[in-house]
């Protein structure tokens, strides 16, 4: 086996392990505004309670969002 494979087959598999790692984690980012990017603007929500009727979270029913909102969090008023 010549002398340069001792490094270059290591180096190719290293970059190739890298890549689908860098890849997996760029896919996996959420964008920083991710309330804004619900098309419904968390308007159909949910109350998610304990079993003794706390308040434990929101829960957005759109389809195209299913996020979890924090206990803090209020629904906007249907004025």
């Amino acid at each position: 086996m010549p002398e340069w494979t001792l490094w270059a087959i290591p180096c190719l598999f290293t970059l190739l392990f890298a890549r689908f790692i860098i890849g997996q984690v760029l896919r996996t980012r959420r964008p920083p505004a991710a309330e804004a990017v619900c098309p419904s603007n968390h308007r159909d929500v949910v109350s998610v309670e304990d079993v003794d009727g706390e308040l434990v979270a929101w829960l957005c029913v759109d389809l195209h969002c299913g996020r979890q909102l924090a206990k803090d969090w209020r629904p906007a008023s249907s004025e």
